[in-house]
């Protein structure tokens, strides 16, 4: 795979393996516009499968190296679908969590030492803190949400 880099695109210094895939430091040689397809069309048929590649910086002492990341599309795929929460046990482990949050709050208010308290005492001293804790979880959501639209990144739902 190191042969298909070159001096017109990305010229690979060193290789590590990664997974089915590899990190290649070097330099690259273009504008990152142009050296993606080439790369992806060359390294795709150089493996005989479709290929994600992506590049990062390396920082190292005082110098900064450029890394591009090759993984098999089939890979990547997999590992998304692995990852993937939007189904019956995902929504159910969130139900979950969510009735275990709500009862840690409880118990953190101090609720349950009161033996009288009544629906009042749990309003006045339970929602208020859940409150919080719902307003910053919701403000950090949105704000995840308002910067990966602005940077063209799709969030699952």
């Amino acid at each position: 795979m190191k042969s298909c880099f070159g001096f017109d695109t990305f010229f690979a210094t060193d290789v590590r393996r990664f997974g089915d895939g590899g990190i290649f430091i070097g330099n690259l040689r273009r504008p990152i516009d142009e050296v993606i397809p080439k790369l992806e069309k060359k390294l795709s048929d150089e493996a005989g499968r479709e290929v994600v590649l992506w590049f990062m910086e390396e920082q190292k002492d005082d110098i900064t190296k450029q890394v591009c990341m090759v993984q098999p599309k089939a890979e990547m795929d997999l590992q998304f679908e692995s990852t993937n929460l939007s189904n019956p046990f995902g929504y159910l482990s969130a139900i979950a969590l969510a009735v275990t949050t709500f009862g840690t709050v409880a118990l953190m208010s101090g609720f349950f030492l009161k033996p009288d308290a009544t629906f009042d005492d749990y309003l006045a001293n339970v929602v208020p803190l859940f409150g919080g804790f719902l307003s910053i979880l919701g403000v950090s959501e949105i704000a995840t949400r308002v910067t990966a639209a602005r940077y063209g990144v799709k969030l699952s739902p």
